[in-house]
């Protein structure tokens, strides 16, 4: 049986490859070749457990650490830290697995050893004690620290973040990454199509969308490790009702924000997340997707700061 549904999973994809085949093949770039256009003169450098991290360090005030979704990066928080640096001392960085950082040697990329790669970050940078904002993934990497590390935490903010036991069929992206033989022919099959199709489907105006974001989104998928690295998190697996019981610990004050036309993880998700979280309060935003951070920067930058401040 398993033969035959690697058989057919093969055969599935190469009928998808063949006639993209030209668009769909591409070798992993250095990510010096990324840099000169993905970094920018905030952009730092520094080492943690092995990888070179790249992270931004902007404005003064309170510190905001931000964590990004599966297959993005620091460049999605790029609204939030233009609207807040002026009242926060605002942190963004490439979880690794993900834009300039790349490829974890130890391939840790479960949510809970990537909180504690987080708290090894900051203790680099020397933070004590820091207001922590996560959206998808980077939301369910936030909320397990602010679980495990409560002391290290003020507020929280949630963006559609991951968490709650998923009962719905995968997006078609999702589910063409998990299939049995895709972790191979990902590596050097990443069509555009399939990647504009990932990007569409996490808004919820696509004619908010230019060429640039499709264009980085793809490029630094590219980077080399980085697609080896996005079939690794994506093959996570989980005690789904864990989740439930160790939820209500966190006394954090958080705010959870979330898209009512988030295609990835529904809203129903995120009003059962403000049930569980003992100390949560919950905004929604019509029309929008799974990224809001990145959709409507300007007015969840504003519900942000108000409740930070």
């Amino acid at each position: 049986m398993t033969r035959k549904i690697l058989l057919a999973g093969l055969i599935l994809l190469l009928l998808i490859a063949i006639p993209l085949s030209i668009d769909g093949i591409y070798l992993d770039r250095h990510p010096d070749d990324l840099k000169s256009k993905y970094t920018s003169s905030e952009s730092k450098f520094i080492n943690v457990n092995g990888m070179n991290v790249h992270y931004r360090d902007q404005g003064q005030g309170p510190t905001l650490l931000l964590l990004h979704g599966v297959n993005a990066s620091l460049h999605t928080w790029e609204g939030w830290v233009e609207s807040l640096s002026s009242d926060f001392r605002v942190i963004s960085l490439d979880l690794p697995g993900h834009g300039l950082t790349g490829p974890d040697p130890n391939e840790q990329y479960s949510w809970q050893q990537t909180a504690a790669f987080v708290v090894a970050f900051a203790n680099q940078l020397k933070l004590d004690k820091f207001h922590l904002a996560g959206n998808s993934r980077g939301g369910a990497v936030a909320w397990q620290l602010a679980l495990f590390y409560p002391h290290r935490v003020n507020k929280m903010i949630l963006l559609d973040a991951a968490g709650i036991p998923w009962e719905d069929p995968l997006p078609l992206p999702l589910k063409m990454q998990l299939m049995p033989v895709s972790k191979h022919i990902s590596t050097v099959l990443t069509p555009k199509w399939l990647v504009r199709q990932s990007v569409d489907s996490v808004y919820g105006d696509p004619d908010k969308i230019t060429p640039e974001i499709y264009d980085r989104y793809h490029s630094l998928l590219l980077r080399k490790g980085n697609r080896r690295a996005s079939s690794q998190v994506l093959a996570q697996t989980f005690d789904q009702e864990w989740f439930h019981s160790r939820l209500p610990e966190i006394q954090h004050p958080t705010l959870i924000l979330w898209g009512t036309e988030d295609q990835w993880i529904q809203l129903k998700y995120g009003q059962r997340m403000h049930k569980l979280l003992p100390n949560s309060k919950m905004i929604t935003y019509a029309g929008v997707g799974h990224i809001p951070m990145e959709e409507i920067p300007q007015q969840t930058a504003l519900d942000a700061k108000r409740f930070l401040l």
